[in-house]
């Protein structure tokens, strides 16, 4: 370093030391707001991460409450063993349902199940030409998911029996006060009926005598003989009392 008359003078080698400085002082301040950018970005990426996990564990903490909830239900319906389908007691005898679902002294909600599923199997394309248990398997599942959404309690009984007595009871050869009050039981004088002509001519002379109902289809029906009454007085009698007897086992 020279001195002269305006002061020290830096040499060319200090100089040049000088000028590393500066440019490694820009290259740090360079690489501090570059390091400042990454930062924001990792906080930024950070909190997004720390949401998702919040919502995977919020998730989660839901999935196990439903599978909870699923598993008490099990336990409760192991717990409580699906209610049987009734037998009548005698040949021919009665079952009310209200009586065999349990609901003695719950008529408010045995009428409402009574008019749902009556308006229910209408909705659902139900042929009346037919036996209810040889509907089309689509209509009937559709009449009991239906049913047992609305109504929880129809899912106590085992394969729907309760369900399937009230959408027999809603056939519409049957007068309302039957159906109302849950027992299968013809009107008389109402014993033709759509299709009747047709399941007539369909069938022998021999499959048209009333039997008594299967154990699939122990419904509410009164006795051939409380039905007919006295021995007929002419020939033309026999006709009532052969569409009785094929109306019956059509149903049974």
């Amino acid at each position: 370093m020279h001195i002269s008359a305006h002061g020290l003078i830096p040499t060319p080698i200090q100089r040049l030391k000088l000028k590393d400085l500066q440019e490694s002082v820009s290259k740090l301040q360079s690489e501090l707001v570059e390091s400042e950018a990454n930062r924001i970005l990792v906080e930024t990426s950070l909190a997004q991460a720390n949401e998702t996990i919040q919502e995977k564990e919020t998730a989660l903490a839901e999935a196990l409450a439903r599978i909870q909830g699923l598993g008490n239900a099990n336990a409760d319906s192991n717990e409580a063993p699906l209610i049987e389908r009734p037998r009548p007691s005698t040949k021919g005898g009665r079952i009310p349902i209200q009586q065999a679902m349990g609901l003695d002294g719950q008529d408010e909600l045995y009428g409402n199940i009574q008019k749902y599923i009556h308006t229910l199997v209408a909705a659902c394309g139900i042929d009346w030409k037919l036996d209810f248990r040889l509907q089309s398997p689509d209509n009937l599942s559709k009449v009991y998911r239906a049913a047992r959404k609305e109504y929880p309690i129809l899912k106590r009984f085992k394969n729907d029996w309760a369900t399937e007595f009230s959408g027999a009871c809603s056939h519409p050869w049957l007068s309302p006060s039957r159906w109302s009050k849950g027992i299968l039981a013809f009107s008389h004088g109402k014993l033709e009926g759509p299709g009747q002509r047709e399941h007539r001519a369909a069938r022998s002379p021999s499959q048209c005598q009333w039997q008594p109902p299967s154990s699939s289809w122990s419904l509410c029906v009164k006795t051939l003989e409380a039905c007919v009454g006295a021995a007929p007085r002419h020939r033309r009698s026999y006709a009532p009392q052969r569409e009785l007897r094929l109306h019956l086992y059509l149903f049974c």
